[in-house]
């Protein structure tokens, strides 16, 4: 096989990559305003003028993700900044897992069914000290998670 036909064989790997990268986050992007999580987001933080600043911010997200596994990068931060980068992933996980919950109407369905109409503060209340627990064995503890 010639250099030629090597180099237009990568070219054509990276381009449909991409394309294939870009459908992917094309789909999350409209997955996500489907479910119309950026307006009840904006919508619960009183932000509804910044509706597309957190579209833009999902899709640049669901970019950075998949440009981040095709070339892995390892993030030489202080404990204190990984800290804070812990804790903004934590918290984009959790707004994001509450809007999606809200949105399809888990709680209150899960609440109904079980009976547990004035638990539902409390079962919310389980749900993020369960998320925190998790998040903290998994970040303190790396050889604890399988």
């Amino acid at each position: 096989m010639s250099a030629a036909a090597a180099a237009a064989g990568l070219v054509l790997l990276a381009a449909v990559g991409a394309c294939a990268g870009v459908v992917v986050g094309a789909a999350y992007v409209a997955f996500m305003n489907a479910l119309r999580v950026p307006a009840r987001l904006a919508a619960l933080t009183y932000t509804r003028h910044m509706t597309r600043i957190y579209e833009a911010a999902m899709a640049a997200g669901a970019f950075l993700a998949a440009v981040w596994l095709v070339f892995p990068y390892t993030l030489r931060l202080a404990p204190a900044a990984a800290g804070f980068v812990g804790a903004a992933m934590g918290v984009y996980v959790g707004m994001l897992a509450s809007a999606l919950a809200e949105t399809i109407g888990v709680i209150p369905v899960v609440a109904r069914r079980t009976g547990l109409g004035t638990w539902v503060t409390r079962l919310i209340w389980f749900v993020v000290l369960g998320k925190i627990t998790g998040s903290l064995i998994y970040w303190l503890y790396p050889p604890l998670v399988p």
